[in-house]
């Protein structure tokens, strides 16, 4: 009978694994040559040279759609070209295409979502267009071969753990004349390598972790606009010796 049991418990186990392997293989093979991504937004994808291309050529507004699971998730794809007139990159839509390089946003876009690059841990550089307005929650989480980041003036918003766990990127730079304000909680925690960071006047807020576990940065100079670091602001940076304090500063 105790065999029967073991016997049965490693079958179902065999079961288990060979549906999941069977799910990814799928996914890899399932990546159409064209299909729609919402909007008016399409893709084609080359397969030689694992490029995907996307497009506004039907009618719509110009934002691909919300996924729960990214349409790339798994697949082999290396690098993505985004055509002017596509608008808004949205929920999850790159999340956890791990093999993506290079990725190419035109200055049509102003979004880039939820969780749209999260895990694209092969992503080592992107250029984020002047016409982006809004940076969602955890937008480049995990990408960990990301090494340097610009962060246009024109953002207004970025959202919670936007940078979270990029833990090669070295140098971050908020452009002069931000129309940011804050920087917001968690927004680069563990990006264990970061040593360099250009902080623009117009930010009056340093939330919660936004720099936590930040273990090569030694020194940040803050504009006079700062007034507010939240206490667990630069938790864990071990060789953090000197912060720049404006005069207008008022708590921690």
């Amino acid at each position: 009978m105790q065999n029967k049991r073991i016997l049965t418990g490693i079958m179902t186990f065999i079961l288990l694994m060979s549906c999941s392997l069977s799910s990814y293989a799928i996914t890899t093979q399932l990546l159409k040559n064209y299909d729609s991504l919402g909007g008016g937004v399409v893709y084609r994808y080359d397969k030689d040279t694992k490029t995907v291309t996307i497009s506004k050529e039907l009618s719509g507004n110009g934002a691909t759609s919300r996924y729960a699971e990214s349409p790339f998730e798994g697949s082999d794809i290396e690098s993505v070209v985004i055509n002017d007139g596509v608008k808004e990159l949205t929920m999850n839509l790159f999340c956890k295409a791990k093999k993506l390089k290079s990725v190419t946003i035109p200055n049509s876009v102003t979004l880039i979502g939820r969780g749209t690059f999260e895990d694209c841990e092969s992503l080592t550089n992107i250029n984020i267009p002047d016409s982006v307005k809004n940076i969602e929650y955890q937008a480049f989480k995990g990408c960990t071969n990301l090494k340097s980041i610009k962060i246009p003036s024109n953002v207004e918003e970025l959202g919670q753990y936007v940078f979270y766990q990029c833990s090669k990127l070295e140098s971050v730079v908020i452009e002069n004349g931000t129309k940011l304000t804050v920087i917001p909680h968690g927004a680069f925690q563990e990006c264990t390598e970061l040593s360099k960071i250009s902080i623009a006047n117009g930010i009056t807020d340093l939330n919660g972790r936004a720099f936590e576990d930040c273990k090569y940065l030694t020194d940040i100079a803050l504009p006079d606009t700062v007034i507010n670091i939240s206490q667990s602001a630069f938790r864990n940076c071990v060789r953090l010796k000197t912060v720049n304090l404006s005069q207008n500063f008022k708590k921690i």
